[in-house]
């Protein structure tokens, strides 16, 4: 990649990471429009979403309040290498992935999901691109032995990381909080998806 183009990438990364939490709000609506659940795409669709708001936690209790995760802009005060980030870099958004791929489960679309799970790849690419970049240079020699040591999204299950602890009550009690608007999104939308028949019914 020549230096022009790693640039355009941390521009469109930079931009990407910013909007992050709005990008999935047209998907959603999509989503509902789409939807035609059935009682086993909601169950399996919620265990994915749950299965990616654990996965989240667990990054949770790791980071507490040294990166970032609202930010319009990626901030760190340490580099995070412990716990479930000894084996993906970016379990934050691993999370994401699961949590998404549920919500399109749901909708028993495969359209939904193909749309998803391209949209995702691109966005998360450029966001990851972006954010190591930034961790690359205010850590550089840290940050270049986590990259060996540690793949960048998907875990490898062959290799021993470190190992996850259950937190203490007050660890868990902050993730909770932060997480708090998460979860209840996730409560909401897996309702707006498997409920949204219903919706269109009532509208129409």
């Amino acid at each position: 990649m020549s230096s022009t183009q790693h640039s355009n990438v941390l521009k469109w990364g930079e931009k990407a990471y910013r909007f992050r939490s709005i990008t999935p709000i047209p998907l959603l609506f999509l989503g509902i429009w789409l939807s035609e659940p059935s009682a086993a795409t909601i169950i399996m669709g919620a265990i994915l979403a749950f299965t990616g708001e654990i996965i989240r936690m667990l990054a949770m209790f790791e980071t507490h309040d040294k990166t970032s995760t609202r930010g319009k802009v990626a901030s760190s005060s340490a580099l995070v290498t412990t716990g479930i980030y000894s084996y993906t870099r970016n379990p934050l958004y691993l999370g994401a992935l699961f949590t998404g791929l549920g919500y399109m489960v749901i909708t028993a679309s495969p359209l939904m999901i193909m749309i998803f799970l391209t949209l995702f790849t691109i966005q998360y690419y450029l966001i990851i691109q972006y954010e190591e970049d930034y961790l690359r240079s205010k850590f550089p020699d840290h940050f270049n032995a986590f990259t060996r040591s540690s793949p960048c999204f998907f875990p490898c299950l062959k290799r021993t990381g470190s190992t996850i602890t259950l937190p203490n009550t007050s660890l868990l009690r902050g993730a909770l909080y932060r997480e708090r608007s998460t979860i209840l999104g996730l409560l909401v939308v897996i309702s707006l998806l498997a409920y949204a028949p219903h919706i269109r019914a009532i509208l129409s």
